[in-house]
């Protein structure tokens, strides 16, 4: 309809490129190119940033479609992309098979007891922790928000070889326990649930930072901002910090 037009009008308009202008690229693939040719096209070039674009293209897709449409575009670009991009695509690609891996695993494994799936569809952090999986070393990541503790399946499958991962979550499901025991008994995994992250990420110590922290928590802003605070406190120089959840308001305030 034309509040789907306008919508993707403004969202081709606000495209962050890599360039100084669209005219200074040059074109890789039509959106139209995917789905119906009757539809807007959006050209995606070669100086745009691809994940951005993709999610640009698959806007108008509903969960689980935009996990779909992500993988046929980001397949399509994949040839045409080039250095840093052409490697982090395919990584990226290859972690998307191995949560596919995961998720069939889980279905069919009675010691598992997942009852919602809000981790697939985040396949875009696959590519950029791609830099930091460059290093070559172990990593250690801190989620903020636990659930059933799908996600740190996720972060077991991005993270390099002898990494490590700390969850904070004050009211996570029960079956987190069950289905974590195996990351909890190989070492990956440090849990402390249980306690709000006002309280847990204080005694975490700053002088043993963090590559990666990943604030998935309390939608409210103020709870929000104090664990973007502690997050960045608790950050290696050059580290990643993600957000989730943009699109409630107290997040995004925050």
């Amino acid at each position: 309809g034309d509040s789907d037009e306008h919508l993707a009008d403004a969202l081709a308009a606000s495209m962050p490129r890599r360039c100084a202008t669209a005219e200074a690229g040059s074109p890789l693939m039509h959106a139209s190119s995917l789905d119906d040719p009757d539809k807007d096209e959006y050209q995606i070039m070669d100086c745009d940033a691809p994940v951005q674009a993709i999610f640009f293209v698959c806007v108008m897709e509903k969960l689980p479609a935009e996990t779909s449409c992500g993988r046929d575009v980001l397949e399509h670009l994949q040839n045409d992309l080039v250095d840093e991009d052409s490697a982090a695509a395919t990584w990226t690609l290859a972690m998307m098979d191995a949560t596919d891996e995961f998720n069939s695993r889980a279905a069919s494994d009675p010691t598992f007891r997942f009852s919602v799936d809000f981790v697939t569809v985040n396949w875009h952090i696959a590519w950029y922790l791609h830099e930091l999986t460059q290093f070559d070393r172990p990593l250690r990541a801190l989620e903020i928000g636990a659930f059933e503790g799908r996600s740190a399946w996720l972060w077991r499958r991005l993270l390099p070889a002898g990494s490590k991962l700390t969850t904070v979550d004050l009211a996570v499901q029960l079956s987190f326990w069950n289905n974590t025991q195996p990351l909890v008994d190989e070492g990956f995994l440090t849990v402390l649930n249980g306690r709000a992250s006002s309280e847990a990420l204080f005694e975490l110590d700053p002088a043993d930072p963090f590559d990666v922290v990943y604030v998935d928590g309390s939608y409210q802003g103020p709870q929000v901002l104090g664990d973007a605070v502690m997050a960045d406190a608790l950050l290696r120089p050059g580290g990643m910090l993600i957000f989730d959840d943009f699109e409630w308001e107290g997040v995004a305030r925050a």
